[in-house]
């Protein structure tokens, strides 16, 4: 449009140039492209079908004709939402107290994503303020321990799901029994739970952790796995490099020479 319509032309006043305006764009849209054979107005009449329509301004509820997405940090509170807009929006349980970034997708709704990039929940986007969106999925089996699963229902999950690939898996079952007497059901459904959420390298290092801290609570687990990185095995032991001795050359000196 700069070369075609502004560069050379000059306009007396604004409404002057957007009548001129007008008239170019009507010129251009009824025009044949030499590619396509059809002019712009009948290639948008096509495209219309497939076409969203734009986000509404809630304040004026006129179409929103630019939509950002930047994206910003938001800290989960203990009831497992988020503040965005006004409103409020839940999450998975096992992000509380934890930052995840919130973005707004196309103006009409919401995707909230964890530190490494997973997309974890998305709601639609509301367009009035003080409102609660809440997904029941997010709250099932969070401090209500009758909601979870058994233990060989779980542990069957995990079998399922590193199918052999992890062989001291069996002896983690082991030992979070004896650790977890009295409630080994409870921890192993909520780390069944938390690792829907990662990939399978990071359910394995974190796993590898529980022994080497030898600590298998849920609780635990989930403090330690949502870190950037776990903790590094101990660095090896310096290698010692003797000392070289120096000959001291034969020289003695009086201490009168050094008096000023």
């Amino acid at each position: 449009m700069e070369t075609h319509f502004i560069q050379g032309a000059r306009f007396d006043s604004f409404e002057q140039f957007l009548l001129k305006l007008k008239e170019y764009e009507a010129k251009v849209n009824t025009t044949v492209h030499s590619v396509t054979h059809k002019t712009p107005a009948e290639l948008f009449e096509m495209e219309r079908k497939v076409l969203r329509p734009l986000p509404r301004d809630p304040s004026t509820d006129q179409p929103k004709r630019f939509v950002g997405v930047a994206e910003q940090l938001r800290t989960v509170s203990s009831d497992c939402l988020i503040s965005w807009g006004g409103n409020r929006y839940s999450v998975p349980h096992v992000f509380v107290a934890r930052q995840l970034w919130v973005r707004v997708r196309k103006g009409t709704s919401l995707e909230i994503y964890s530190q490494k990039g997973t997309l974890v929940a998305t709601h639609p986007l509301c367009t009035g303020r003080g409102q609660v969106v809440v997904e029941q999925a997010h709250y099932r089996g969070y401090r209500k321990q009758s909601e979870g699963e058994s233990f060989e229902m779980s542990a069957h999950k995990l079998r399922a799901r590193f199918d052999g690939r992890y062989a001291r898996l069996e002896e983690f079952f082991s030992c979070l029994r004896a650790q977890k007497r009295f409630n080994p059901d409870h921890h192993l459904s909520r780390i069944v739970r938390i690792f829907e959420h990662y990939p399978d390298e990071s359910c394995i290092q974190v796993l590898e952790a529980c022994f080497r801290y030898r600590c298998f609570s849920a609780a635990f687990l989930q403090g330690i796995i949502g870190r950037e990185s776990l903790p590094c095995p101990a660095p090896s032991p310096a290698i010692e490099i003797p000392r070289l001795r120096l000959p001291t050359p034969p020289v003695k000196r009086d201490l009168k020479e050094y008096q000023l």
